[in-house]
């Protein structure tokens, strides 16, 4: 979703709820600005630029600490 500053800053709290299920791109003038994601959100997305997709079970913690220990 993409809104402009001036909506976020107004509107921060609900912008943030929706943080947690979908991406928040913030604009000012037509320029990006910043990007807010849920945290989880944001692992997963770390994740698969990492892995390149996302198959795992278990929690994301546990992914990178089995990712980071492989050589």
């Amino acid at each position: 979703m993409y809104i402009n500053a001036t909506e976020f800053r107004n509107e921060f709290s609900k912008y943030l709820e929706l943080a947690q299920t979908e991406d928040i791109i913030i604009v000012r003038h037509g320029e990006f600005v910043a990007r807010v994601s849920g945290s989880e959100r944001e692992k997963h997305r770390m994740l698969r630029e990492i892995t390149g997709s996302v198959d795992f079970e278990g929690n994301v913690e546990d992914v990178f600490k089995r990712r980071m220990d492989e050589p």
